[in-house]
């Protein structure tokens, strides 16, 4: 088992220190990119779980899904009868319980919208990030270091394993594009359609996460990365700056196993 990193044991830097040290390695380094996990790390809390449980309390989960929400829930031993949104509100509970593998669930809770057009689930993602006001969420120190980047004209690439469409309605307002964003990306059918299931190559997550990077950006230097769950270990290793906000105990874990973490004060 890997001893737990005391928080106060590691290096912290501001916004402007951070800046400095972002200065001076980007000079050697040739089209470098700085990646962010979305939630936690941009704005405090989770935008795939305001998804999710807003889609619960309107009940908005539809029949296309119900099957597909019951194998899910048979597989864990969990009830299969109701609907979609019953169905579904019991696996939620089992990932809160911890009877649930992540990595399924945050899959499930993108492709649990089955049935959505494209534009209705744009929508509906855009309504969450309005209504749970995501934009006051951002992180200060986290907002300095994406303008200071734009104004350098480096990339931001977003690497998350929410659902694209909230990830994307989440970013918008600071100057993020469609393009710049890797996350759990639903299948669609030949009608626009979401399917439930993702689509190829499926969902970065954990590992998963630098197999994206290194398929959407290949050869790209990373000059920083920023993360605060365990599952960011993998992409944090590959940045010449890794940077953790808000770290988490798993995150904690892995500590010393990335070279050069520092933590930034929020």
């Amino acid at each position: 088992m890997l001893a737990l990193v005391d928080v106060h044991e590691l290096p912290e830097v501001d916004a402007a220190e951070l800046r400095l040290l972002l200065e001076r390695i980007k000079r050697e380094l040739a089209r470098p990119m700085l990646v962010f996990d979305a939630d936690g790390t941009i704005w405090t809390g989770d935008v795939g779980f305001d998804l999710f449980t807003a889609a619960l309390a309107r009940k908005a989960f539809r029949d296309d899904v119900r099957d597909a929400l019951a194998s899910e829930a048979k597989g864990l031993g969990l009830p299969t009868d109701g609907n979609a949104n019953v169905v579904a509100e019991r696996l939620l509970d089992a990932f809160a319980e911890g009877a649930y593998d992540d990595a399924r669930a945050f899959a499930m809770m993108a492709w649990a919208f089955a049935g959505f057009s494209v534009d209705e689930m744009e929508e509906f993602a855009r309504d969450v990030i309005k209504r749970e006001e995501v934009e006051s969420r951002v992180i200060a120190p986290v907002r300095d270091t994406l303008r200071w980047a734009q104004s350098q004209e480096i990339e931001i690439v977003i690497c998350s394993a929410s659902p694209v469409s909230v990830v994307v309605a989440g970013v918008q307002h600071l100057g993020i594009g469609p393009d710049q964003i890797l996350a759990a990306v639903p299948e669609v059918s030949k009608s626009g359609k979401l399917l439930p299931r993702l689509a190829p190559p499926g969902m970065p997550y954990g590992e998963g996460k630098v197999t994206a990077l290194e398929r959407a950006r290949p050869g790209r230097p990373l000059l920083a990365g920023f993360g605060d769950s365990g599952g960011d270990a993998f992409f944090l290793r590959k940045a010449h700056v890794p940077v953790a906000v808000g770290p988490s105990p798993r995150l904690l874990e892995q500590a010393a196993s990335i070279p050069g973490l520092v933590v930034l004060r929020t």
